[in-house]
């Protein structure tokens, strides 16, 4: 499977936007129009560390950390052995994002990514 059918098959399953960036600031994959710098994904970096604001393509959040995983309103990302999967939503309940984020860095990890 292509890193982009990931990316289509979050968007299928409702999510507005998503991406998935290596942890030395590589885009993989995206969603169109979905574009994240090298800053915010450095503010991400970070973010793992203290938790605090970061910035996603363009929009700011307030960002809660839990493990590997950061949360704010509408937004999730995890955190897997070299990949950040990243999520918008609005369509889907934070229930649903955060189980279909988790599967998808469930599998990532379990294959070495």
């Amino acid at each position: 499977m292509s890193w982009q059918n990931y990316i289509d098959d979050l968007i299928k399953k409702g999510f507005t936007h998503a991406a998935i960036h290596d942890q030395e600031n590589y885009s993989v994959a995206y969603s169109p129009s979905f574009n994240i710098t090298r800053d915010e994904v450095f503010g991400i970096q970070a973010a793992f560390s203290k938790g605090g604001n970061i910035t996603v393509s363009g929009k700011n959040y307030s960002v809660t950390k839990s493990l590997d995983v950061l949360y704010a309103p509408n937004l999730i990302i995890h955190k897997t052995k070299r990949y950040f999967a990243i999520g918008v939503y609005d369509k889907i309940s934070e229930s649903d994002a955060t189980r279909f984020m988790k599967d998808l860095a469930d599998y990532f990890n379990s294959v070495g990514y």
